[in-house]
């Protein structure tokens, strides 16, 4: 189950939970996983990311995407339960129009990289980094948002 919230007060364009919901699905489905699998993602503004981001990264300032790995059974649905991915509306926005295009897209690559976390991936060394982007690629291009630009 995918579970999406969002900060008090913040204003969310119609397609972007679709997008997001679907983006996830696309995760799964590229690895072959059932969708019985729990997460939360919470979208929120640069503040409240800036906050997190210091709290759990040790980390200053807003960041685009935080991702909190889990491996347990969520006691209410059941389901294994991966984890958080935590997304700042703002940084994506302004990422989208940097990038050239819409935040709809900027918000399926967020979300298709904190998934990938979640699972496991990550990009610290320049193997990881080949791994995680060839993954992040072709979901991507699953999408049909191959053309997107990839900010690192």
């Amino acid at each position: 189950m995918i579970n999406i919230n969002q900060n008090e007060g913040l204003e969310i364009q119609k397609g972007i939970m679709s997008v997001i919901d679907s983006s996830v699905k696309k995760v799964f489905s590229h690895f072959d996983m059932n969708e019985d699998q729990d997460l939360t993602i919470y979208l929120t503004n640069d503040e409240e990311i800036a906050e997190l981001n210091k709290t759990w990264m040790d980390k200053d300032g807003p960041t685009d995407v935080l991702s909190f790995p889990a491996d347990e059974v969520d006691l209410d649905s059941g389901l294994k339960y991966i984890g958080d991915i935590i997304v700042s509306v703002d940084t994506a926005k302004a990422q989208a129009e940097a990038n050239g295009h819409h935040i709809e897209q900027e918000c399926a690559l967020l979300v298709v990289h904190g998934t990938l976390h979640l699972l496991g991936f990550d990009h610290y060394t320049a193997e990881e980094k080949t791994e995680m982007w060839s993954h992040q690629s072709a979901i991507l291009m699953d999408l049909g948002l191959q053309d997107i630009k990839i900010t690192e």
